[in-house]
């Protein structure tokens, strides 16, 4: 998986997003928040992961606006299953790949909808 996609994606999310529970997704997001303990506060690196709800339920809202809902299972489904998302596995990048497409194809789309950069 690409690291770096990983930390924009929650970057870009994190902040002003609303949700809760208890996922895949947020679990990737808490596990690759922490391939980033070394560089990061302990700190701010908590404060960040205290987020992963909101941004993973922002992930599926968007994914459900742009008829992604398929792609992000898949992916979501494939990284549960990948184990250690710090390793840099390529396990699941034809599954980040398709999701990260359809996403692209909608937000080219819709540029202000919520998530694609844009103002909502």
């Amino acid at each position: 998986m690409k690291l770096g996609w990983m930390v924009a994606v929650f970057g870009v999310m994190l902040p002003g997003v609303v949700g809760c529970g208890d996922s895949a997704c947020e679990n990737w997001c808490e596990d690759t928040l922490d391939c980033l303990r070394s560089d990061v506060d302990d700190d701010a690196l908590e404060e960040a992961k205290s987020h992963c709800d909101e941004a993973c339920d922002e992930m599926e809202d968007q994914a459900e606006d742009a008829g992604c809902e398929d792609a992000f299972d898949e992916f979501m489904t494939c990284i549960e299953d990948a184990g250690n998302v710090c390793d840099g596995s390529p396990k699941c990048a034809n599954k980040e790949s398709a999701y990260g497409t359809c996403i692209s194809k909608y937000c080219n789309a819709h540029p202000s909808a919520t998530g694609c950069g844009g103002p909502a």
